[in-house]
C-alpha cells in the first residue's frame, strides 16, 4: 500500500511539473520579451536574433546540473522513507547551488569531469554510508566518493540540527550541512565556503578564508594584488548571503538592486522560490526569473550507474517565475576565484550601495568588529521591512 501511495504521489508531482511547463509556455514568452538575458555569469544580448538568443539560453540552461526529487533510494536513516518527494526540494536546490559553484570555480567542462562532479551527489551510496556514520572527524584526510549524497545529508542533519527525514529544510539548514560535508570532497582543496546568516557581506571574513590569514580590509587586499601575490596561495571562496527583501512579498526597490546584482560576473544563482516551494534561480529577463525546478521525481542512481547515464541531471524545461510571485526569503550566491575577483565584487557592491541608498539591502562592512558595533545601534522593529543594517 505504501508503494502504491508513493507511486501515486510521484506521478502527481511529475504531472504537475509538465502541466506547469505546458501552460506557462516559457519559450513563447521568452521570444516575446525584448530584453537581454542574464543567466549565472553570462549575458545573452538582446541585439541577437531571437533564435540565436533562445539557442544560447537553452545551451546554458541545460548545461547547468539539475538535481530533483528521487525515489527508490535505499531506506534513509532514522525513517522508513525511500524518497525525498514532497520534502526535499530545498535540499536539492542546495545541491544544485553547491554543484554550480564547484563547476564554475574549477571550470569543469569535459564529460569525464562532469560525470565525476555529479557522482559526488549520488543518491545511492550504501557502500560508504556505514563508513561515514562511524567516521573520525579528526581525520582530515578522509574523502568520500559521494560526500553530498542524500543519505549523508540526512545523517548530518539529524546529528547537528535534530531534523528528521521528511521535515522541510530551510536555506540555512542545507547550506550549514553542505558546508560541513564539503570537507570530505576532493574539491575542497582550493575552494572555501562562506555563509553569512545575517544579511551581511563582511570583507575581512572572506579575506581570511581566501588567504588563510587573520582578516584584512580593502587596502590590505589591494596591497596583496599590487605585490603580485602568488595566486597559488589563494583559495577561491563560495559566498552565500542569506537575506530577506520584504515581508509577505518582495519590495520592488529591493528587487531593482537584486536585478543589478544578478548581472555581476561573480553571481552564481539564488536559493529561493515561491513560498514553501524551493527553486534554484539562475537568472532573469525583464520582470521574470529563470529557474531550475527540483519538483520532478526520478529514480535514484548508484555511483556506477552514473558512469553510463547522467541524462537525468540535465533539464530541458526552462521555466519562469514572475517577480510578484518570488518569495522574499532567499540566499544569494557568488563565487570569487582570486583576490582580483573579490576586489571587483566588493567595488561593484559598494557602487550599488552608493547609487541605491537604503534600497541596497545587504549590509557591507570591511571588518567584523565594525559590523558588530553597527548592530548594537540598530533598533528596527520586527515589522520593519528594511533589512539593511549598515548605510
Amino acid at each position: 500500500m505504501q508503494y502504491i501511495y508513493g507511486s501515486f504521489i510521484d506521478g502527481w508531482y511529475n504531472l504537475r511539473f509538465f502541466l506547469n511547463s505546458y501552460f506557462q509556455d516559457s519559450e513563447k514568452r521568452l521570444r516575446q520579451i525584448s530584453n537581454s538575458i542574464y543567466i549565472l555569469n553570462h549575458l545573452i544580448n538582446d541585439e541577437l536574433e531571437v533564435d540565436q538568443k533562445m539557442e544560447k539560453l537553452k545551451t546554458l540552461f541545460e548545461s547547468t546540473i539539475w538535481f530533483s526529487y528521487r525515489t527508490k533510494i535505499p531506506q534513509l536513516q532514522y525513517s522508513t522513507l525511500t524518497s525525498d518527494t514532497g520534502w526535499g526540494c530545498m535540499l536539492r536546490v542546495g545541491q544544485m547551488a553547491l554543484c554550480q559553484q564547484i563547476k564554475y570555480f574549477y571550470n569543469l567542462n569535459t564529460q569525464q569531469e562532469l560525470t565525476e562532479l555529479i557522482q559526488q551527489f549520488a543518491d545511492n551510496d550504501e557502500e560508504e554510508l556505514s563508513q561515514f556514520i562511524n567516521r573520525n572527524d579528526g581525520d582530515l584526510t578522509i574523502q568520500y566518493k559521494s560526500p553530498f549524497s542524500i543519505q549523508k545529508i540526512v545523517v548530518q542533519t539529524k546529528q547537528e540540527l535534530q531534523k528528521l527525514p521528511g521535515e522541510w529544510y530551510k536555506p540555512n539548514d542545507i547550506l550549514f550541512v553542505l558546508k560541513y560535508l564539503f570537507r570530505y570532497s576532493k574539491y575542497q582543496k582550493n575552494l572555501r565556503i562562506y555563509i553569512n546568516h545575517e544579511n551581511a557581506f563582511i570583507l575581512s571574513d572572506i579575506i581570511s578564508l581566501m588567504f588563510n590569514t587573520n582578516g584584512g580590509d580593502e587596502e590590505w587586499l589591494k596591497e596583496q594584488i599590487q605585490k603580485g601575490q602568488n595566486q597559488s596561495h589563494q583559495f577561491g571562496v563560495s559566498i552565500f548571503i542569506l537575506t530577506r527583501i520584504g515581508l509577505e512579498t518582495c519590495n520592488l526597490e529591493y528587487l531593482k538592486v537584486l536585478n543589478e546584482i544578478m548581472t555581476y560576473p561573480q553571481f552564481q544563482g539564488i536559493l529561493g522560490g515561491f513560498p514553501n516551494k524551493a527553486l534554484y534561480i539562475l537568472g532573469r529577463v525583464g520582470d521574470y526569473y529563470i529557474y531550475l525546478d527540483p519538483h520532478y521525481v526520478q529514480y535514484a542512481q548508484t555511483y556506477q550507474e552514473m558512469e553510463n547515464d547522467k541524462s537525468s541531471y540535465a533539464c530541458q524545461n526552462i521555466q519562469l517565475i514572475d517577480r510578484t510571485q518570488l518569495d522574499p526569503s532567499m540566499a544569494i550566491s557568488f563565487c570569487v576565484k582570486n583576490a582580483l575577483d573579490l576586489l571587483d565584487l566588493w567595488r561593484r557592491l559598494k557602487q550599488s550601495k552608493s547609487e541605491n541608498g537604503e534600497s541596497f539591502f545587504i549590509a557591507l562592512t570591511e571588518t567584523h568588529t565594525f559590523y558588530q558595533l553597527a548592530q548594537s545601534y540598530y533598533y528596527g522593529s520586527d515589522e520593519d521591512e528594511i533589512v539593511t543594517i549598515l548605510n
